[in-house]
């Protein structure tokens, strides 16, 4: 679909509203949009002024008092970094004048129309390959292992057929959570050595709102007090159906097979940290539908936070202030890809901060309130908001002290 507009200030105006929806729908934050909008605005000689939600994108055209208004209701896209990278692409090109409006609808319509989806085998590869990997990075055994890629399986297909129908999408949270919930207690009660809320918590590692977090702490702090707010509170409303998900899990698999045996945690050895990075890179590329020739961003980008991380924890005492450098190291790393190889930072960004899981925090922080654990609950509830500023500060430090200088 191209614009039918005559007047070249109407064809502006149009490709602009496309590439705010594509923009949106693909998972930009609402700081990042409304700068990229700005520029190209400028670039077309057209004063606007935009105003982004979770939900809607606002437009005004034009000086004051005779402004042209556009109002633009749409639904909270998903990450997808194959387009993403597409349309930086896209605006790199038009901020150097090499396309005109007309070649930059015509590719709009083909990054749109584009099938860069994940099949439902990949998905459930990306899947099994997080969840498996997450089982490591929380303590558990080998056994958590095995069976955390064994219902992440299952509820991988459980993703592929909830996501075919509109309808059942708004129901993906609550019934993975209760699924993953209620394969590990059913399972963690046959099977010595599996630790039940271990396997549950790797199993949704995907799903829990760790980035949204991220990005909404963001966008708060960067003055987006609308937007930031509404995804805040779109993230607290994902965590507490994923917790009572795991809870109706967890009851119906306690009453039907018992409780089984209480294990001690042990780590496993340091260097199936390799193996475990690997597959955690390999399966969050998929599943944000990352470009093949950015896999090997996405993999350094799991090893420099994971690794920076952990050095910070050591170094600088706490997990807290671990998070804030490995979020640090992490933006520079993403400005670095972004300036040496004219990558979008997010490709190398958005699979580092799914690393940090301030969401896991904030689902243990739900699990206790479910159990009646208030105390510990609140407490919680509190470290992961600790935890999502020390990741924002250390990505605002860092785009301060090295900024990618691209559009995404």
């Amino acid at each position: 679909m191209t614009s039918t507009a005559t007047n070249p200030k109407e064809a502006a105006i149009v490709f602009v509203i496309r590439l705010a929806k594509a923009l949106h729908t693909y998972g930009a934050p609402a700081h990042r949009l409304e700068e990229a909008l700005g520029r190209m605005s400028s670039q077309f000689d057209l004063e606007g002024q935009f105003f982004s939600t979770p939900t809607s994108i606002f437009a005004a055209f034009g000086p004051t008092g005779k402004q042209q208004m556009v109002l633009e209701r749409v639904e909270p896209g998903e990450v997808h970094l194959g387009k993403l990278a597409a349309l930086d692409d896209l605006l790199d090109d038009l901020a150097r004048g090499e396309v005109t409006i007309a070649g930059a609808e015509q590719r709009l319509h083909r990054i749109e129309g584009s099938n860069a989806g994940a099949s439902v085998m990949l998905l459930v590869l990306s899947q099994l390959l997080v969840s498996a990997a997450g089982a490591f990075f929380f303590r558990g055994s080998v056994e958590d292992i095995c069976v955390s890629a064994g219902t992440g399986v299952l509820v991988g297909f459980l993703l592929a057929m909830l996501g075919r129908v509109h309808a059942t999408r708004r129901l993906i949270d609550l019934l993975s959570a209760c699924l993953a919930a209620f394969l590990a207690t059913a399972v963690g009660t046959q099977m010595p050595g599996v630790h039940p809320y271990i396997v549950t918590l790797a199993t949704l590692l995907i799903l829990l709102p760790g980035l949204s977090l991220t990005t909404a702490t963001s966008e708060l702090a960067s003055k987006h007090y609308v937007a930031g707010g509404s995804r805040f509170a779109g993230t607290v409303v994902v965590l507490v159906t994923l917790g009572f998900g795991a809870a109706l899990g967890s009851q119906l698999a306690t009453r039907w097979f018992g409780t089984g045996p209480t294990t001690e945690l042990a780590s496993l050895s340091w260097y199936l940290t390799v193996p475990a990075l690997l597959c955690s890179s390999l399966g969050l590329a998929i599943y944000f539908r990352a470009e093949r020739r950015d896999y090997i961003w996405i993999l350094a980008s799991a090893a420099v936070t994971y690794g920076a991380v952990q050095f910070g924890a050591r170094a600088l005492g706490g997990v807290e202030l671990g998070a804030l450098f490995g979020a640090f190291v992490l933006g520079v790393f993403g400005s670095v890809v972004a300036r040496a190889f004219r990558r979008p930072a997010a490709v190398a960004t958005v699979p580092g901060l799914v690393l940090l899981v301030p969401g896991s925090v904030g689902f243990q922080s739900v699990a206790s309130l479910v159990e009646h654990d208030t105390v510990s609950g609140i407490q919680t509830a509190f470290s992961m908001l600790v935890v999502a500023v020390a990741i924002v500060t250390g990505l605002l430090v860092a785009s301060a002290v090295f900024p990618s200088r691209r559009a995404l």
